[in-house]
């Protein structure tokens, strides 16, 4: 998963350090366009607006959608390789 994260500069100190949370970002990178009322993928349970919408809008220009696609692709078969599910 370090490709990732470093793709879209994660850090351990990062609100999107988990995996789940990390998947959570890339769907929302993968969208045409995101709307500020969505849930923040940190977990907070607030709305992306009033949490970490700069940081999303940032990551829009550096990870384009088809790249976000691309890695969740990739993620889902690192965990299913772990898993040793397929």
């Amino acid at each position: 998963m370090c490709f990732v994260k470093r793709v879209i500069n994660c850090s351990r100190r990062s609100p999107f350090a988990t995996i789940g949370q990390l998947v959570a970002h890339l769907r929302l990178l993968e969208r045409k366009s995101v709307k500020g009322h969505v849930r923040c993928p940190c977990g907070s349970g607030r709305r992306l607006r009033d949490c970490h919408a700069e940081l999303v809008r940032k990551q829009r220009v550096r990870v384009p959608p088809r790249l976000a696609r691309r890695m969740l692709v990739r993620i889902a078969e690192e965990l299913r390789r772990i898993r040793g599910t397929g």
